[in-house]
């Protein structure tokens, strides 16, 4: 009985390929690591053969792309979703506009953006521009939100918060972030964002 996977196809993909690829590529990055997970195995996972997915992707590194692709995905939800929130309650607004990056901390896979850096830095660069420019985008909804109500601290800065905001963020999706303490990633995102809320916000009862 042959073992192994084919090299050739021998019925045409399903429409839903490409998904289930990357989907078993994030998984296999995620557990495994980039530079230890080959194609042949991400093929294996997805139920295709290798052929299938050089076809689709041309090799890993088209692999990785996918699957940051896909991640950023979430980011421009979340851009998007500050850019139009009509929401005056700033709780709110964050819980709205946060809400498509929560899944990322479900999976292991942005505990492997250091990996990423070294094996395909472009890749990383573009990758982060996505995630700034979302976390960019959210901040100044919510300063701006804040700051029409009179509710907007003067300090600190807004350089300053602004880079407190998106660093917090990237440490909260570390997967060594707080390895002592049993808490939720998705409770500690939350608790985070009102953390840095209220560190920026004037409580309403002082800002009337």
């Amino acid at each position: 009985m042959p073992t192994g996977l084919p090299l050739t196809d021998e019925t045409p993909p399903s429409p839903d390929t490409r998904s289930r690829v990357v989907a078993a590529a994030m998984e296999l990055f995620a557990v495994r690591g980039i530079r230890s997970t080959r194609v042949e195995e991400v093929a294996r996972e997805a139920g295709v053969t290798r052929m299938t997915v050089h076809r689709h992707f041309g090799g890993k590194e088209g692999l990785v792309q996918a699957v940051l692709e896909r991640l950023g995905e979430a980011f421009h939800e979340a851009s998007a979703r500050a850019r139009t929130s009509g929401e005056n309650d700033p709780e709110t607004y964050l819980a709205q506009a946060f809400q498509p990056l929560l899944a990322l901390n479900r999976t292991s896979m942005v505990g492997r953006l250091g990996e990423l850096r070294v094996l395909y830095p472009k890749l990383h660069s573009e990758y982060q521009a996505v995630r700034r420019q979302a976390l960019g985008d959210i901040w100044d909804g919510l300063t701006h939100l804040l700051d029409k109500q009179g509710m907007l601290r003067q300090n600190p800065r807004p350089e300053v918060g602004r880079a407190l905001f998106q660093e917090s963020f990237a440490s909260a999706q570390r997967p060594e972030g707080m390895p002592e303490l049993a808490v939720p990633r998705e409770e500690l995102m939350r608790s985070l964002l009102r953390m840095l809320l209220y560190g920026i916000a004037i409580p309403p009862e002082q800002g009337r």
